[in-house]
């Protein structure tokens, strides 16, 4: 059929065939003309495939079927779609399409047909037509039919044999953002009859593990009502100061035996990709709180105690005390032993990671990379494992260590005599250069000063500047490569055109560019005598774009950035100490793990009230009623209803009440709700 006629015969003839049976279907065509008639071909084939292995074309099937659910496709479209097909048939085929051909057509039509229907029909429910609707209110009035024992599966799972789709992910994925928000917050409302506590997070999570993900992907504002449903206040207490909060957290953090990789537990993927606005929100406050009250800030103090006894006799030996002297050379052994057993410490760390599969993706060319240990991922680890290599090298290859190594009888008085041989040889008066140690040594004073930087995660606000000037060196490295290549570019034509005059700093290419940067930073007057025409041209073009140009875009680019970080310097704040728990949760062993989860008692049932107890999966916390000021307070959400309780009965509609005059209109509340069966009183 292929070899006689186009994809767009094809196209042309079946959308005629089918606006003479049924021209109602065209309506579900709603792709571009060219791209229907491609997978109208790939249909045809897939029925040519059947014959040769029925078995795989089942297992394509349903993909299709659920493809096509979602276009508005029902079982009742088959019928006309196969009229229509048989039609495209007969006009192709021609003399072809005898008795034998379309019986064999009729056998393979009617055996996919069916297996179509079944999936569409299996698949189809009051949710999803109103998710192919498009409309809230419908979806509210299937969620209102629903059995409040089969409520949530309605929402998380569509059944087609042996696979599932989630209505849930379905509105995140089609953009149906308000939908889905409906979905989220009915699935985590809290609902208790006289038999049973009905609350959705389990199979919320347990259909959606990766749902924290898929929301920091393609919609982070509902990750806002993820978190809020997985919350719980209660009035407050009879003294008025304390309340009660339950956090249910427990999918959050994640199981250690599911997720031996913390930065791979949803915790961790929100940390890696979730909006900095949300690591406000109370819930994941309070995570970062267990695990940094836990054991985030005892491994953090005692290594960054580490760090600063390293540092402090860095101080003493390389900076107080003459590096040079090799009277000294034991204490320069000693700090240099303290900086080799911090490198084997974290090797012995990240062999572990790497076993253990904590590990992640270092991309050093767009859509290349190497997967490394996570320890070392973080730019601040890599600089300090860095910093203590240089260390060691600079401890163990010290000049004093070969000349000492001759004899181990020398005196005292010749370790003088060579330490003054050397100080001599390489102190001469005005002859002094430093030598190769000496500059690595410099980097590493740098780099473990730079280190001191992680104390300032102690405090929020010293925090979130610490946050913030990362950002800020983000933006002026872009800036700054941009005028690099500026400066190279007129460099090179000034060298051109002043080359017969060195005297005037553009003689060689690195002269050139040396004095346009001493110019930008304006430490050198302009050096403009004897310049030609074309020379002051060039020369006024370079400081226009530089100094006026990218210097000038540069600052209102920061003063852009400081205002917007600014507004949010809390969250980052957060968020950097967010990073260093997890960092510090992937130094712990697996048994350590699990110890903390066993001890989180994350099994246990919550209480509401005194002898109320309900679902499981997080933790109960006395909070200060401070916190009823905050905007993510809701007093007691739970709602009760009285009546006959079944999990096959519908949950009774609250209908909303208009809105009155009066300012509280609490009398209308109070009677729709009586209307409903619904009662605040749980007694």
């Amino acid at each position: 059929m292929m070899t006689s006629h186009s994809e767009a015969e094809f196209g042309d003839i079946f959308y005629s065939e089918l606006q003479e049976v049924a021209p109602e279907m065209i309506r579900l065509f709603v792709r571009p003309r060219k791209l229907q008639y491609s997978t109208f071909i790939e249909f045809m084939q897939l029925l040519v495939r059947f014959s040769a292995g029925p078995e795989e074309y089942y297992n394509q099937v349903k993909p299709l079927a659920i493809r096509h659910m979602k276009y508005g496709v029902t079982s009742q479209s088959i019928k006309p779609f196969g009229a229509a097909l048989f039609g495209v048939l007969k006009r192709i085929l021609g003399e072809g399409y005898n008795e034998s051909s379309k019986g064999a057509w009729e056998y393979v039509w009617t055996s996919v047909s069916r297996c179509m229907a079944d999936c569409l029909n299996v698949g189809s429910n009051l949710v999803t037509v109103s998710l192919v609707a498009g409309e809230v209110d419908e979806l509210q009035r299937a969620l209102d039919l629903a059995p409040r024992g089969q409520r949530a599966d309605w929402i998380t799972r569509v059944q087609i044999h042996d696979s599932v789709i989630s209505p849930l992910y379905w509105a995140v994925r089609d953009g149906k953002v308000d939908m889905a928000r409906l979905m989220i917050n009915d699935l985590l409302t809290l609902r208790a009859d006289t038999d049973a506590y009905y609350f959705g997070y389990d199979q919320l999570w347990d259909v959606h593990p990766d749902i924290v993900g898929v929301l920091c992907k393609l919609c982070p504002a509902l990750l806002d009502d993820l978190f809020d449903g997985m919350m719980w206040h209660s009035g407050s207490s009879g003294d008025g100061d304390t309340i009660r909060v339950n956090y249910y957290i427990r999918a959050l953090l994640g199981d250690p035996d599911v997720f031996p990789d913390a930065w791979a537990t949803p915790f961790g993927v929100l940390a890696l990709h979730g909006p900095a606005s949300i690591f406000v929100h109370p819930l994941v406050v309070k995570v970062l709180e267990l695990k940094w009250k836990r054991f985030g800030m005892a491994l953090f103090l005692a290594m960054e105690g580490w760090y600063t006894l390293i540092l402090i006799g860095f101080e003493v030996v390389f900076v107080t005390m003459d590096a040079h002297d090799c009277n000294t050379i034991g204490a320069r052994m000693a700090v240099g032993a303290l900086a080799a057993a911090t490198v084997l410490a974290q090797s012995i760390l990240m062999m572990g990671q790497m076993r253990g599969g904590q590990v992640g993706t270092f991309v050093y060319f767009p859509g290349r990379g190497i997967p490394l240990p996570r320890w070392v991922l973080k730019r601040s680890n890599a600089l300090r494992l860095v910093s203590m290599v240089l260390l060691t090298l600079v401890s163990f290859l010290d000049p004093c260590m070969s000349s000492g190594s001759s004899s181990s009888s020398s005196s005292s008085s010749s370790s003088s005599d060579v330490s003054m041989s050397t100080n001599t040889t390489l102190q001469e008066e005005g002859s002094y250069h430093s030598s190769g140690l000496d500059i690595i040594t410099a980097l590493v004073a740098l780099l473990l000063w730079g280190g001191t930087f992680q104390l300032c995660t102690l405090n929020h606000r010293l925090s979130a500047f610490i946050f913030t000037t990362g950002v800020l060196v983000s933006d002026v490295s872009r800036v700054l490569a941009v005028l690099c290549l500026i400066i190279l570019a007129f460099a090179t034509a000034l060298v051109r055109l002043e080359q017969g005059f060195p005297d005037r700093g553009f003689g060689t290419f690195p002269d050139a560019a040396f004095t346009l940067v001493r110019r930008i930073l304006q430490t050198d007057p302009m050096p403009t005598e004897g310049f030609s025409l074309i020379s002051w041209i060039f020369f006024l073009t370079f400081a226009m774009m530089s100094i006026v140009g990218m210097l000038n875009i540069l600052i209102a680019q920061l003063s852009e950035t400081v205002a917007a970080l600014a507004l949010r310097s809390e969250a980052f704040a957060i968020l950097h100490r967010v990073h260093l728990s997890l960092e510090v949760e992937t130094m712990l062993s697996l048994s350590k793990r699990r110890q903390i989860w066993t001890e989180l008692n994350l099994h246990e049932n919550l209480p509401f009230d005194e002898g109320y107890l309900g679902p499981s999966g997080g933790i109960q916390c006395i909070e200060s009623s401070s916190v009823m000021l905050h905007p993510k307070y809701v007093k007691d959400r739970l709602i009760r209803v009285r009546g006959e309780a079944s999990p096959l009965l519908p949950w009774p509609v609250v209908e909303k009440p208009e809105e009155s005059e009066d300012e509280d209109g609490e009398g209308e509340d109070e009677d729709a709700g009586s209307q409903a069966g619904v009662d605040d009183d749980p007694n």
